[in-house]
């Protein structure tokens, strides 16, 4: 299944996943406080400085998990899942793996009960 049919574009760049009752994001590039507050913020940046702190502050509580590579979660205080490219790990159901990593930023699978959504 496609990243279109289960997901949304929010801001510049980023993902609005809404799907067996969590509220994920994949890059929350450019986005409002108005829009609902995540349980997992997915991060597919190599580069530390590229990452959307503002963004991932705005659209967290204390218990949003925050995933990506380690050197762009460490940033946070929130609840950090740093994966290794290669390597899958699972935050509250879903599974979210990183398939490889370039300059270009990180692949990832998010893997549901009922679906399998690729980025980009």
């Amino acid at each position: 299944m496609s990243l279109a049919e289960r997901g949304k574009r929010v801001g510049a760049c980023g993902w609005l996943i809404q799907e067996a009752g969590l509220t994920l994001y994949i890059d929350p590039c450019g986005v409002s406080g108005d829009l609902p507050k995540a349980d997992v913020v997915c991060l597919s940046m190599v580069d530390p400085k590229k990452v959307p702190e503002r963004e991932v502050r705005l659209l967290s509580t204390p218990q949003t998990i925050v995933a990506g590579l380690p050197q762009c979660v460490s940033r946070f205080r929130l609840n950090q899942l740093p994966i290794l490219p290669g390597q899958a790990k699972a935050a509250l159901g879903v599974e979210i793996r990183i398939v490889s990593a370039s300059d270009e930023g990180a692949a990832l699978v998010l893997k549901f009960p009922d679906c399998e959504l690729a980025y980009p």
